[in-house]
């Protein structure tokens, strides 16, 4: 099924129209499947649907306005699907709902009807549950929404509580919140004496404060740990920033999740990111969208060395900063060095000219590498220190050996990892001699990306075994000798596995179970090995290995693994319950599946509809199987 709406979010307009015409029955139970919907109602909500228009929006979720149809297709037996799948989709729509049914219709209250999904919804909706016309449902939107809600939009929802004579309960949910909306408890009870209660409340309702209760159910989202505040387009930031501190006046200690969601938003001021940042440094850093440089430099970043670490993590390959500043500015240069991706171009190109008073000197790195766990400055400050005091090539002391289970690097071996990675072939390959033996392997392993005369010179220098393509390595797996005893002697003797030649053999199934399994277990595996595990493990054993710059990007596995079926569920993800399985939105991806479909496919409806037949049991790669698609109509 996920194939489908890939090729359906791929596929040319005119081809589009011919699959959906070809695939309805799958398109008809996709639907249904993902909303968990009856087959019924999910084909009329598809029927005017032709392929005109695309079925998902940018991100592979059902495009919005076929899910909010459904909301005219409301019947007793499907109305608590239809709400689930409508407030997934789009929660301002769901009152529509109640535009479409006549509440005095038995129906609508059996069990596990529309009354009663309005009851289990009042406390993720609570405002648009008080719009229902149910009084058991109205009076739980007021009891959740009070303790969440600013005090104008409680008022709001208690006038609707009123309004549906629910009166009597009130004052015992006024008396739970008095301490979050101080007099509350006595308006109720005048409102109650009063000739007409929800009258009464109504017009100690504020009209100008929360205009828009909706931006206020926000903060009762952030407060449920459940919402994400970037979709929403505009925020009225000293309203929100109010009600926090009144909430947070009642409750001691301060929602900490709900600054952090805050902080995500792109156009959060800076007091209230920095406070965010005072109550949970990490989940902040995590969750902002960019932080400003002074982060960097304030106290708080001294607090240690993690939280620099966590930031420049972030913002190096966010480019949250510019790239000479933070080499300029920002020390101990043993973090900044450490963080600084080795596969980052522009960081190494910025890098590289942060060294330039090296003159590529090859000394220059490993005295650097000596210096820079005490060093305090910043790193061009380092890179000055260095160039004033030459030193002559030397080797690493204490020299380490080679390791089977390799560990990771610590800061400066790491940093000298980014240091080997910015410099040039000729300097890089002129140090490999005077490493030990184990950064020769972590700069084999853990930087795998060197040009070959980088590799060639250190595995000259360091790997004198004599089986460098693995041959006799796979020859003895194959014939189920134990493979921690092969894997640690071949280790030990050269350093490096040959990543690509036992990631063939695992490909062409050449290699015992036991083998696969240990070798997934390996910390150091390359790429392309990292593919063929994922197709030999269930589901459940695939996760990012580390570091995670040696991960197989989606973009990889959909060129070179075989038997992509077995990945989609790996690339493709969900992030409503009740959308469409979600493509992962790398662009590099979605490029090269346009790139891959366009050349082979074109605007072939036919081609495009045996690719989709043959996608489930096919046993190589995509390239293969949309070759021979395109072969087998011409």
């Amino acid at each position: 099924m996920l194939e489908l709406v890939c090729a359906l979010r791929l596929a040319p307009p005119e081809v589009r129209k011919a699959l959906v015409a070809r695939f309805r029955p799958q398109l008809t139970t996709l639907f249904a499947d993902t909303l968990h919907l009856d087959p019924r109602t999910a084909a009329a909500a598809l029927a005017d649907e032709d392929g005109t228009a695309a079925l998902f929006d940018a991100h592979g979720a059902w495009r919005p306005d076929i899910v909010t149809r459904l909301t005219t297709l409301v019947r007793p037996d499907n109305a608590a699907a239809v709400l689930q799948a409508v407030a997934a989709t789009d929660a301002t729509a769901v009152a529509r709902i109640f535009d479409h049914i006549d509440p005095h219709t038995p129906g609508w209250h059996d069990d596990g009807g529309l009354a009663d999904a309005c009851a289990a919804y009042a406390p993720t909706d609570p405002i648009t549950v008080a719009r229902s016309p149910f009084p058991h449902a109205v009076r739980l939107a007021a009891d959740h929404g009070a303790r969440l809600m600013p005090t104008p939009v409680v008022l709001d929802l208690f006038t609707a509580a009123l309004r549906h004579g629910q009166g009597r309960h009130l004052p015992g949910i006024a008396a739970g919140v008095e301490h979050l909306h101080p007099g509350i408890s006595a308006l109720v009870r005048d409102a109650l004496a009063a000739p007409d209660p929800a009258a009464h409340v109504a017009a100690h309702r504020d009209p100008d404060a929360w205009p828009d209760p909706r931006t206020a159910d926000l903060l009762r989202q952030l407060r449920c740990g459940g919402a994400d505040p970037r979709p929403t387009p505009s925020l009225d930031w000293d309203r929100l920033w109010a009600d926090y501190q009144r909430y947070t006046r009642a409750h001691n200690p301060a929602r900490r999740g709900e600054l952090t969601a805050l902080a995500a938003h792109p156009d959060c001021p800076p007091h209230i990111v920095a406070e965010a940042l005072r109550y949970d440094a990490l989940a902040t850093i995590d969750a902002a969208p960019h932080l400003p440089f002074e982060t960097l430099t304030t106290p708080d970043a001294a607090r240690g060395p993690a939280l620099l670490r966590h930031l420049l993590r972030r913002g190096i390959p966010g480019r949250w900063w510019p790239l000479d500043r933070v080499l300029t500015e920002v020390s101990p240069a043993l973090t900044v060095l450490a963080e600084i991706p080795v596969d980052d171009t522009e960081a190494l190109a910025a890098l590289a000219d942060a060294c330039a008073p090296w003159d590529g000197d090859p000394a220059a790195l490993l005295t650097a590498y000596r210096l820079v766990p005490d060093f305090p400055g910043t790193v061009r400050e380092l890179v000055a220190d260095v160039a004033a005091h030459p030193e002559p090539l030397r080797p690493l002391t204490p020299p380490e050996p080679a390791l089977r289970a390799l560990p990771g690097p610590s800061n400066a071996r790491r940093a000298l990892l980014t240091l080997l990675a910015c410099a040039t072939e000729a300097t890089a390959a002129a140090t490999a001699p005077y490493l030990d033996p184990l950064m020769a392997q972590q700069l084999l392993n853990w930087a795998p990306d060197r040009p070959p005369a980088v590799r060639a010179a250190v595995l000259r220098a360091h790997a004198p075994g004599n089986d460098p393509d693995g041959t006799t390595l796979i020859a003895r797996l194959r014939a189920g000798e134990p493979p921690h005893r092969l894997i640690s002697d071949y280790v030990r003797d050269h350093l490096v596995l040959p990543w690509d030649a036992l990631a063939r053999a695992a490909d062409d199934d050449l290699l015992p179970e036991a083998a696969v399994g240990y070798l997934a277990d390996e910390r150091t595996r390359s790429p392309r090995f990292r593919i063929a595990e994922i197709s030999r493990a269930p589901l459940d054993r695939w996760s990012p290995p580390s570091p995670p710059h040696l991960h197989a990007a989606p973009v990889d596995i959909v060129t070179r693994a075989r038997r992509l079926s077995r990945y989609t569920a790996r690339l493709a993800r969900q992030q409503q319950p009740y959308a469409a399985p979600q493509a992962s939105p790398d662009p590099r991806l979605y490029a090269r599946l346009r790139a891959l479909t366009r050349t082979h496919l074109g605007d072939d409806a036919d081609a495009w509809a045996v690719a989709l037949h043959l996608f489930p049991d096919f046993a190589g790669t995509l390239p293969e199987l949309l070759a021979v698609a395109r072969d087998s109509v011409r």
